[in-house]
């Protein structure tokens, strides 16, 4: 008997180890009354095992039957209604009703346990000997023979533990997980509990198996809570990686979104911008048709008195007035002309021509209207062969006429003049470049030099590099600007080819093609 009582000694210390890690599941878990409900019982049958192990080493009546007295009593008022409690907690019931069964079943327990501990389920008058012979394994109990109270108290005990296995064994065919082994190990302890009835009862002598076949059900839900944990890591594994995902989604919706704000936001600046210049189109038509009439009358005025001096003579100061009219009349209708160009540009049928031709001839209108043309040294490099392009002749040529003209005024005294044709950086777009040697454009200036009305000359309209801007983008192309302070500049006429691969913008198109 000594190895059993060793061996109970064992499960003294598993069942302390097993409620002390329930209670912490208690703690971490939510506070879950399963876990502190089965820890309790743990606890409680700790103690019947360590009384179980000095019954089986005992050996008169009186100690036995002290030993008997705690047992039944822990295992009536305590481990039983907590396993029946547990069972409830489990299956997840809840209700008045089941409040009522919980409290009826602990109120049963506590009222037998009183009784057992008072000595009334044993005669002291009966002392008897149960002799046990199991396997090698033979021994005694010394005890006191039963009352019929021992009889209520198994009954109570088998019902109620009877109870608990049903409970959890419903919930068990209804599939839910972990309710399996759970149930298993209720009806290895329902069956344990049986015997241990019959034999206190007198039925049979055989072991008390009770305190050992627990630790099945001990083992059965540590199993069930394993299960459930390792689940619970695999949703949380499929959870995090499906997070990762929709987080990962949402960067590339947010990026989207910050490209889309960005687009919208450049959009609404350039529609900003539209209207702007629209207004300032309308306002520069109307005012170069107010001034156009004026200007009529004074360049005609300016005609007839130099007619008239011819014929009469004049002098000297006559003729310096007369020449500072006459130039500030073209000055004015140069003005008038460009604020037409800008508020109206002229939408006429295009032509598929050599834009080595169409450099050839701008080249030619700017030398042969400047006054010392020698002090230019024009160079040319063109692509052989020279890109060709559908393009308004005329305003195309304008767009080269006032780039031109920028370069030259940016070299008052002369220097080389560079005119680049060639195949653009982008497909389908051809280009035409214009570089000076002049003193370059400062940084802070360089993004307000396309903006109507902005210039640095004091004689300049502000309008030339705006109107080139339009028949860029009019042409479905744009225009760019490549400055070094102190080194010159190079203006780049962007074009698309007409091979379509360039963008819109090409506008009519006619049905023939220019020499070249």
């Amino acid at each position: 008997m000594h190895v059993i009582a060793g061996l109970l000694a064992g499960w003294v210390a598993v069942y302390l180890a097993f409620g002390g890690y329930l209670i912490r599941r208690w703690f971490v878990e939510g506070r879950q009354r399963v876990y502190l409900v089965l820890a309790g019982a743990s606890l409680m049958l700790a103690v019947y095992a360590a009384a179980s192990a000095v019954y089986h080493v005992v050996e008169t009546p009186g100690l036995g039957n002290l030993c008997t007295r705690l047992q039944t009593s822990l295992a009536t008022g305590a481990v039983v209604p907590m396993l029946f409690s547990f069972a409830l907690d489990f299956a997840g019931w809840r209700g008045r009703r089941v409040e009522i069964a919980r409290w009826t079943v602990g109120g049963v327990g506590l009222a037998l346990a009183a009784l057992i501990a008072a000595g009334l389920a044993f005669d002291p008058e009966r002392p008897v000997v149960l002799r046990v012979a199991f396997g090698d394994l033979e021994g005694a109990y010394h005890d006191f023979a039963p009352t019929p109270l021992v009889a209520v108290f198994a009954i109570f005990d088998v019902g109620a533990i009877l109870a608990s296995t049903a409970i959890v064994a419903r919930e068990a065919v209804r599939n839910r997980v972990g309710a399996g082994p759970v149930a298993g190990g209720l009806i290895l302890f329902l069956a344990a509990t049986t015997s241990d009835a019959l034999v206190i009862n007198g039925a049979y002598d055989f072991l008390y198996l009770g305190e050992h076949v627990y630790m099945l059900l001990v083992g059965s839900f540590v199993y069930t809570l394993f299960e459930r944990s390792a689940r619970l890591a695999v949703e949380l594994r499929e959870r995090t990686a499906q997070l990762e995902a929709a987080h990962r989604d949402l960067e590339a919706m947010h990026a989207d979104l910050r490209r889309s704000y960005d687009s919208l936001e450049v959009a609404q600046r350039e529609l900003h911008e539209t209207e702007r210049l629209a207004d300032l189109g309308r306002m520069a038509a109307s005012l170069a048709h107010e001034i156009r009439n004026p200007l009529c009358v004074l360049s005609n005025v300016s005609a007839g008195l130099r007619r008239e001096l011819d014929r009469t003579g004049a002098t000297a100061d006559q003729r310096t007035l007369l020449g500072a009219l006459r130039d500030e009349v073209e000055h004015l209708e140069r003005l008038v002309n460009d604020l037409l160009a800008f508020a109206r540009p002229n939408r006429r049928s295009r032509t598929r021509a050599s834009l080595a031709m169409v450099a050839d001839q701008a080249i030619l209108a700017v030398v042969s209207a400047l006054p010392d043309p020698d002090r230019y040294e024009v160079r040319r490099e063109y692509d052989d062969p020279p890109p060709k392009a559908t393009i308004d002749l005329d305003r195309v040529r304008h767009a080269l006429v006032n780039l031109l003209l920028n370069a030259c005024q940016a070299m008052p005294d002369g220097g080389p003049l560079t005119v680049f044709v060639g195949r653009g950086d982008r497909p389908g777009e051809a280009r035409i470049g214009v570089r000076d040697a002049g003193c370059g454009i400062p940084a802070e200036d360089r993004e307000r030099i396309f903006q109507p009305f902005f210039s640095t000359k004091p004689s300049g309209t502000g309008l030339g590099l705006s109107i080139v801007r339009a028949i860029a983008e009019d042409h479905g192309g744009r225009v760019e600007c490549e400055s070094t302070p102190g080194a010159g500049s190079t203006f780049w006429l962007h074009l698309n080819d007409g091979s379509g691969t360039a963008g819109a913008g090409d506008g009519p198109r006619a049905g023939r093609e220019a020499p070249g």
